[in-house]
């Protein structure tokens, strides 16, 4: 939980909004919220179960912004989200 903390706030710039006891804190950036929930589950497949959409005026400088701080982008360019009823 704390790694995953670390990574929301410093690298993204979310901020806590509330703690619900060691295991789920909500979290948010320009009223967009989250809730981050402990898992008991471990993965040891290095596989990752979050998917982060970004809401932006030039995604590409956002990216690059991201990439800066060390956030590991999964593609080498930027891709519009799917239109809804094609995925």
């Amino acid at each position: 939980m704390a790694k995953a903390l670390e990574f929301y706030t410093k690298m993204l710039d979310f901020e806590v909004s509330k703690h619900y006891g060691e295991n789920i804190v909500s979290l948010v950036y320009n009223e967009i919220p989250i809730v981050l929930e402990k898992s008991e589950e471990e993965s040891h497949s290095g596989s990752q179960k979050v998917l982060l959409g970004i809401l932006s005026e030039n995604i590409d400088e956002d990216v690059e912004v991201l990439r800066g701080k060390g956030v590991k982008i999964l593609f080498d360019e930027s891709r519009p989200c799917p239109k809804e009823g094609t995925m």
